[in-house]
């Protein structure tokens, strides 16, 4: 892409997403709340939020070699893959009233660290909603600490053009460019198939964000939720 080719590219592109994320929060007070925002207090606010979530990973990097050093100097280690964050995305859809419910669930070794609870005007067709609920879910999980994540579906058919960006639809063809773009914002990001189709907490969600007049996250450990 040629935005990572560029100088410091790859701030440039969380930023953009940043901003994205922000109007598109602004689109949904509208629709939902009838509430306007001005075009300058929304890309206020995703500047501001850049410049926090800079600083944060700033200190983290900053930390990070120090404690490569220290390590270093014990010895060699071996690199432990336990930081890979699961993130599982489900949608329920109630197409009489075209809305469409988003449940989001983040987890590393069987603990919940965050989830969130969103509701959406739906297109009808079900792969395009799910693809429109992976970007929603990528815009938000970048905003966390998580470098390394899986994202899991349940859709089988939706995972194949994931994987081979295959797809006659040109909707969906467009929904899978910007997925893919996103992916790219993240050290390593990563596609898989939800192996338990039984009960889940991300289907429970998305079945309850379809209730919602306003968008909710859950955060560990008490997972209380706050409306964004």
């Amino acid at each position: 892409m040629e935005a990572t080719s560029r100088n410091e590219g790859h701030k440039h592109q969380a930023l953009t997403v940043n901003i994205l994320w922000q109007l598109w929060k602004a689109r949904n007070d509208k629709v939902f709340n009838n509430k306007c925002r001005t075009p300058f207090d929304i890309v206020q606010k995703a500047h501001l939020e850049w410049i926090e979530y800079t600083e944060v990973k700033s200190r983290e990097k900053r930390v990070s070699s120090q404690e490569t050093s220290a390590s270093d100097e014990e010895g060699p280690c071996d690199f432990i893959h336990s930081n890979k964050m699961t993130i599982e995305v489900e949608v329920s859809q109630l197409k009489e009233s075209k809305i469409v419910g988003i449940g989001i669930v983040a987890t590393k070794d069987t603990n919940v660290h965050a989830a969130w609870a969103m509701r959406e005007r739906s297109t009808g067709d079900f792969l395009l909603d799910y693809s429109a609920a992976l970007k929603l879910s990528l815009c938000k999980i970048r905003q966390k600490p998580w470098p390394d994540v899986n994202l899991l579906v349940s859709s089988a058919h939706l995972l194949r053009m994931l994987r081979t960006h295959n797809t006659q639809d040109i909707r969906l063809f467009a929904q899978l460019e910007d997925i893919h773009m996103l992916k790219a914002l993240f050290m390593n990001c990563s596609f898989g198939l939800v192996e338990n189709q039984g009960n889940r907490l991300g289907r429970t969600i998305s079945k309850y964000a379809t209730t919602l007049v306003q968008d909710e996250e859950y955060l560990s450990p008490l997972c209380q939720a706050t409306q964004l």
